[in-house]
């Protein structure tokens, strides 16, 4: 037994009463009750011990007056002959010292038989232990451990009961929800059936925090360790027999952790639940995969209204789709926790399996009819102000989807909206890329046929006409509608019909920069004339048209040659 469960106390008052009589100082070590003959007799202390009974674990111990009168006496010649030596101190004559090793050999001498005597006192010591009996064995030492150990055995009659090295793995297993938990300490049948399992219900009664169940089983007769304890209520919290709060909201046992226990209040569970029930809990988790072995039902219920929110949420959202279901029955079913919880779950099982069969396809087809939807908006963006007639028809549908909701609908009405929307604007983007091709091929032509473009070195040619953007366009990629999208994302239609805009004035600007790579003796200087642009209402208005740009071609040809912008 350690020392911490042993309080010695001196004097001739009772220890119960004395160091405050509390029920649980009183049962939680052994006290260990010191008198001597000077004070007490032997009678009185054996007459103690009689009356404080056989249940009582108190340790009496007498110290018997042995050699009174020569004890006394040898303790006042030790302190005399301390206190002359402490007084004079180191003499430096010889008849001083002398006189000082006299009396160290005096203290010695009186010293050694004061303690003889309490040797001999201690040596002769009786122990008595409540109801009266004498503890037998060698020396005060031996004698009071014995009685001590038997003491302990009185007072922690069913300390046995939970003297166990393996409470520890338990609370282990039981927090991270693996293997048999009481499989640790050997015990196989029901965690309720343990004595430990027994008790702990017990000392809940209607409901108590953890601080007060610990209180009352790690005194007598249990004295039983925290860990046994705390082991036992989590294994029955897990296993529904307990149901655990704390600041009102239920707890699960894998969260109750040993520094919190002392503030979660346990209760007991109302709710028991049958196998074939529990079987049936197990099978309804298996429906959205919530894999649930024997025993951890209540563990996994938090999940599995997890992965029934999540499929909720799946099935429903903003516009298009349709509005995110009801789940506030969800909501219900989680403000419940352990038995009770399960109970209730069983309670809504036919309600539950309706509506993941309801939320289940549309959860499904969420991600594809989305993806349909974004391509068909993106491609109706790009048909806006270009494409009037299909964006206009399609743009309706596509309203109509959006504002009834139909998007996850069982029959699809993206795609059809898709598919014209998709042939209008390829056959668009393919028209103008040829269109911009044909003008870009023109352009070189009427380089190819102008004399200052031809002195220039190809390399010097083609590096003008990439500076100036008169290359034949790339090939598209429009095999698919992503590929098409794509396509459009990085250049709309209206951006293609400028692009071909631009490609006169492109010829322009590289005749310009064919001018400024001439050789210095070949150097021509270049005027260019701007044409106007505008609108010819009849042959009058064609006629002084044609006049005004002669009059301007001529008066600038005298100068040099001209380039026409």
């Amino acid at each position: 037994m350690t020392n911490k469960r042993r309080r010695p106390h001196f004097g001739t008052e009772d220890p119960s009463t004395s160091e405050g009589g509390g029920r649980r100082d009183a049962v939680a070590a052994v006290r260990i009750w010191v008198r001597d003959g000077w004070s007490c007799a032997e009678a009185a202390v054996k007459g103690d011990a009689r009356r404080k009974g056989m249940e009582d674990g108190t340790l009496h111990v007498h110290l018997a007056k042995r050699s009174a009168e020569e004890f006394r006496a040898h303790i006042m010649s030790a302190e005399a002959a301390r206190r002359v030596l402490a007084a004079r101190g180191v003499p430096s004559s010889a008849e001083g010292q002398e006189a000082r090793e006299s009396m160290k050999s005096r203290f010695a001498g009186a010293e050694a038989t004061r303690d003889r005597i309490v040797e001999d006192i201690v040596r002769m010591a009786r122990v008595f232990q409540g109801g009266g009996a004498e503890v037998y064995r060698e020396g005060l030492r031996a004698n009071v451990a014995a009685g001590a150990e038997s003491s302990l055995a009185r007072l922690f009659l069913r300390f046995m009961d939970a003297d166990h090295r393996g409470w520890g793995i338990a609370l282990k297993r039981i927090r991270e929800g693996t293997g048999t938990p009481f499989g640790a300490l050997g015990w196989e049948g029901a965690v309720s059936d343990h004595p430990v399992g027994r008790e702990v219900p017990l000392k809940v009664g209607s409901g108590k925090t953890g601080a007060g169940v610990r209180r009352a089983l790690e005194a007598a007769p249990y004295g039983w360790p925290r860990d046994a304890i705390d082991a036992a209520h989590l294994a029955l919290v897990a296993d529904g027999h307990l149901k655990a709060e704390r600041n009102g909201r239920p707890v699960r046992a894998a969260d109750i952790t040993q520094q919190l226990t002392p503030s979660v209040r346990f209760l007991p569970e109302k709710v028991r639940l049958t196998t074939v029930q529990r079987l049936q809990i197990r099978q309804l988790f298996q429906r959205l995969k919530v894999r649930t072995r024997s025993g951890e039902e209540a563990d996994k219920a938090p999940a599995f209204l997890d992965e029934c929110r999540t499929l909720a949420h799946a099935a429903g959202g903003d516009r298009p789709l349709p509005p995110v279901p009801d789940t506030r029955f969800l909501d219900d079913l989680s403000g419940r926790a352990g038995s009770e919880q399960l109970a209730a779950l069983l309670a809504e099982r036919e309600r539950i399996e309706t509506s993941l069969a309801r939320w289940k396809e549309p959860g499904e087809r969420a991600p594809d009819r989305s993806g349909a939807w974004e391509l068909a908006t993106a491609l109706r963006r790009h048909a806006d102000g270009e494409l009037d007639k299909v964006a206009g028809e399609v743009g309706r549908q596509l309203d109509a989807i959006r504002d009834r909701r139909t998007l996850l609908d069982d029959t699809d009405h993206v795609r059809p909206c898709v598919t014209p929307l998709a042939d209008a604007l390829r056959g668009a983007l393919v028209g103008l890329r040829e269109e911009l091709s044909a003008s870009v091929d023109a352009e070189n032509a009427r380089l190819a046929a102008d004399a200052t473009w031809r002195k220039l070195a190809a390399g010097d040619r083609d590096e003008i006409l990439g500076n100036t953007g008169l290359i034949p366009p790339r090939i598209l990629q429009v095999g698919t509608n992503e590929a098409l999208r794509k396509e459009l994302d990085a250049r709309g239609l209206a951006a293609w019909r400028s692009e071909i805009d631009a490609v006169a004035a492109r010829e322009s600007r590289a005749l310009v920069a064919a001018t400024e790579r001439l050789p210095d003796d070949d150097t021509v200087n270049f005027r260019s004339v701007r044409v106007k642009r505008g609108t010819l209402d009849d042959a009058e208005a064609v006629r002084a048209w044609v006049a005004e740009h002669e009059r301007k071609l001529n008066e600038a040809v005298l100068a040099g040659p001209v380039i026409v912008e």
